[in-house]
């Protein structure tokens, strides 16, 4: 009897390969990214409509109900589910929330809505060389000072919360227009003449027009106000204020002290 001799080759798995369509990396923390700040102004939105709190968990979930549809079948439970899961019944949403809205939170919607301002929000920094000075960071700190207002509101009810939580998602809407996409985020001719708030306050002017006119010039207001606590003359124009500042101290400030 002779003995066999086998030997055994180990070989390194491959690295995977993602499947068709998915997305990795980069691309992948952006568009996470921007699904957040979807949900964080999509709840602020909510509040401010003066909805019900108690919907709000079952409206979340409503999306997930289109499962239902794969107890007829994989191809329509498929068909049900990616119909829900996209922008469209947002939208839809909105449009039929633009009778309910105020007219200062639906303003923002559209001025945000706009493509090439939503492509700067994502790509421009907040400050080109303060806080949230990076890509995405003018994106970021709008959510923040947006979110910080929010809960004023919550905790202040006498403040106008439709006309905050407006301003605030606005204030830094001129740094669209201020500066140049990276690397190096340098001012534009206007930017360097005119800066981000007077830039800001022109456009929202401009996109204003079927605006009540003391609606419009409180906003405006607001807007302009927001690095000058000494010219508020109103209660959320000094809440805008602090909150624009709060949210810079609270990216910038070391933490332990030094």
């Amino acid at each position: 009897m002779t003995a066999a001799t086998t030997s055994l080759t180990i070989t390194q798995s491959p690295a995977p390969i993602p499947a068709s369509g998915m997305t990795t990396g980069a691309v992948r923390t952006w568009l996470r990214l921007e699904g957040l700040a979807a949900f964080v102004i999509g709840v602020a939105l909510f509040g401010a409509s003066g909805g019900n709190w108690l919907f709000l968990v079952p409206l979340l979930l409503l999306p997930d109900v289109s499962a239902i549809g794969y107890l007829a079948g994989p191809r329509i439970g498929s068909f049900t589910y990616n119909v829900v899961h996209n922008w469209v019944p947002g939208f839809v949403t909105l449009g039929i929330g633009a009778w309910l809205a105020s007219p200062d939170i639906m303003l923002a919607a559209a001025i945000l809505g706009d493509d090439e301002i939503r492509r700067r929000l994502r790509a421009l920094p907040a400050t080109p060389d303060g806080h949230h000075a990076y890509a995405g960071g003018l994106l970021e700190h709008t959510v923040g000072v947006a979110t910080v207002c929010r809960e004023l509101c919550q905790l202040h009810p006498r403040l106008r919360a439709d006309l905050l939580l407006a301003a605030a998602l606005l204030h830094d809407v001129g740094r669209t227009i201020e500066l140049e996409p990276g690397p190096g985020f340098r001012q534009t001719a206007e930017g360097r003449l005119l800066g981000h708030v007077h830039l800001g306050t022109r456009l929202i002017e401009e996109r204003a027009v079927a605006l009540d006119p003391d609606a419009r010039a409180e906003l405006l207001h607001a807007v302009a106000c927001h690095h000058d606590a000494r010219a508020a003359k109103t209660a959320e124009a000094a809440v805008l204020y602090h909150a624009n500042q709060l949210d810079a101290v609270a990216a910038t400030r070391p933490v332990d002290g030094t």
